[in-house]
């Protein structure tokens, strides 16, 4: 009777381990997954942008850290942070949208600067009362070759680092003139990712 009390308790320590510990692929499969709300896309003729959201475990999967402290320093710096992919396709366009219905190279150039150097200042977040700008931002260079552009904007948190409010992204398409894009990532869907809080 008694050795079979510890058997139990491996049985259940064994099967809450698995639940808390995904797989990286399973958990960017559902962070990525539309139908689970953190991935959103909104058209504007010609453009589709796509805002996905980002929790600390989706990034760090992505980023395939594998633990220690490495793993620890780098979950410390997305603490309060709030991280968006936001990516720009035109519809029926193959070519990176930098290039599309761009005049010349001058224009290119100067659409290529934008998103480099002041498309961080375009977007803003609303968390509850807070409204806030992006505190970093990085545009990833696919130097023409994948037929979307990708911006990845952060937030700084002011009140917590679990977030309690739903979120609002907006970004303002300088480019593309399609005006002020915003979507909506709830905290119900945020607090239903597995595995992470944020």
């Amino acid at each position: 009777m008694f050795y079979a009390i510890p058997v139990l308790l491996c049985i259940s320590m064994h099967s809450s381990c698995s639940l808390r510990h995904r797989s990286p692929e399973n958990l960017v499969q559902f962070v990525e997954n539309p139908e689970n709300g953190l991935r959103k896309a909104v058209t504007v003729v010609p453009c589709v942008f796509t805002f996905q959201y980002k929790p600390a475990a989706y990034i760090l999967d992505m980023e395939q850290h594998p633990g220690g402290v490495a793993e620890k320093s780098r979950r410390q710096a997305l603490d309060s942070m709030v991280w968006f992919n936001v990516t720009i396709q035109i519809s029926g366009h193959n070519g990176s949208p930098l290039q599309y219905a761009a005049g010349n190279m001058a224009e290119y150039q100067a659409r290529l600067n934008y998103y480099l150097n002041d498309a961080g200042r375009d977007f803003s977040l609303i968390c509850g009362n807070d409204s806030l700008p992006a505190s970093a931002y990085w545009f990833e260079d696919h130097q023409g070759l994948a037929p979307v552009a990708t911006m990845i904007a952060g937030f700084r948190l002011r009140q917590a680092a679990t977030i309690q409010y739903d979120l609002q992204i907006a970004y303002y398409d300088r480019v593309f003139r399609s005006g002020i894009i915003k979507t909506r990532i709830k905290v119900k869907d945020i607090l239903n990712i597995p595995g992470a809080h944020q």
